[in-house]
């Protein structure tokens, strides 16, 4: 049975491999493509190239903020009006699915359609594997939370005391106020670095580069390092740059909020960097350059790129500072830390951290003690 299984696992992925356009990956094609990117000429405006499979892949980025069963309803529509071609890639991958499931391989018990439509415009099966686990970790927590809070609920009713015949039950229609100093002490320090600086940029122009997964997780770094620099006594003026209508990573934050980001103590802004800040103060940090950063320089203006390039192999980030004139810079990591597993990427809290720690201390070996212990076996 198990033999019979894998023989139509491997019939499933050729057909599956035949029936995907893959990019033509010609050594010298993709290096002169690389060249380009990295080296414009003066007359030469690069533009950057926008994958199919993010301007495809999604029903629309408005759909952030609706519900569950209507982007549902809207998959269904989309799916029911396939052409032949995409209807037999779609049924080639539901019978992956159905394979990888009776193979015992970590896939979601159950697919919604929006998740089909997701599916559907992965280019390879390595990419579906990454989205299946993903859901599979969705699906767990999610499972996780209804048990925890039916624990919470029957352990409430088993404390809770039955109320005494006979006595009235005081109003709570009053509160309390309590006043918070410390979140105080904190915004009066953001607001100071607002008005006064220092500033930093992120730069939110790479949101078509990104899958939706990524863009969620981008948020949630952001947060974490937006909170990581209100608490430090000479905060960074954080500025979220180039942010569309339509970026899902500011969706994707606002969501979290419960609230408008205008009340946040951050700003996000449509303005290029460049219509804010002369260039000669500018300098992007991209691990993809040989300038190293010695220390850190009131005077500068640091850019740090917003993306998750888990999934990206292009140097984006430095192409674009490339494009635009700008100076480019990275951590000295290898001068400082040995590198034991993982790839020498930072996430941007990490990135933040490290610039906040090195603001104040001017110390590369302090600064990054954020690097995470399981990647570097010393300083």
């Amino acid at each position: 049975m198990l033999r019979q299984l894998s023989r139509t696992h491997c019939w499933v992925q050729g057909l599956i491999t035949t029936s995907v356009e893959r990019p033509m990956q010609n050594g010298s094609l993709l290096s002169r493509h690389v060249w380009t990117m990295v080296c414009p000429s003066r007359n030469q405006r690069l533009k950057l190239p926008k994958p199919a499979l993010c301007q495809s892949s999604r029903l629309q980025h408005d759909d952030i903020h609706m519900t569950k069963e209507e982007k549902d309803a809207t998959a269904e529509k989309v799916l029911a009006n396939l052409d032949p071609a995409r209807q037999k890639k779609l049924d080639l991958i539901k019978l992956e699915y159905d394979v990888l499931q009776q193979s015992r391989v970590d896939v979601p018990e159950n697919i919604v359609p929006s998740d089909w439509l997701e599916l559907l415009n992965l280019p390879s099966q390595s990419s579906r594997r990454r989205l299946y686990r993903y859901l599979v970790k969705t699906e767990r927590k999610r499972k996780s939370a209804i048990m925890k809070k039916a624990k919470r609920a029957l352990l409430k009713a088993e404390q809770t005391p039955e109320p005494e015949a006979g006595r009235e039950k005081k109003s709570n229609i009053i509160f309390p106020m309590y006043n918070n100093p410390a979140k105080l002490y904190r915004n009066n320090n953001v607001a100071h670095s607002m008005i006064f600086g220092p500033d930093v940029v992120i730069d939110l122009d790479f949101d078509d580069h990104m899958r939706d997964m990524d863009s969620s997780h981008l948020a949630n770094q952001l947060f974490m390092g937006h909170r990581f620099n209100s608490e430090d006594s000479e905060p960074f003026h954080m500025i979220f740059a180039n942010v569309s209508s339509s970026n899902r990573t500011i969706q994707y934050m606002s969501k979290r909020c419960g609230f408008s980001l205008d009340k946040m103590m951050f700003t996000v802004t449509e303005k290029d960097y460049l219509d804010l800040y002369p260039k000669e103060k500018l300098v992007y940090l991209t691990p993809h350059t040989d300038n190293v950063l010695p220390k850190f320089s009131y005077d500068d203006i640091y850019i740090v790129g917003g993306l998750i390039d888990k999934a990206i192999t292009k140097p984006l980030t430095f192409a674009k500072a490339k494009e635009q004139r700008i100076r480019t810079a990275k951590f000295p990591l290898d001068n400082y830390l040995i590198w034991e597993k993982g790839g020498k990427r930072l996430t941007i809290d990490q990135v933040i951290k490290i610039l906040v720690t090195l603001k104040h201390s001017n110390c590369w070996k302090t600064a990054l003690q954020h690097v995470p212990s399981r990647k570097v076996v010393r300083f």
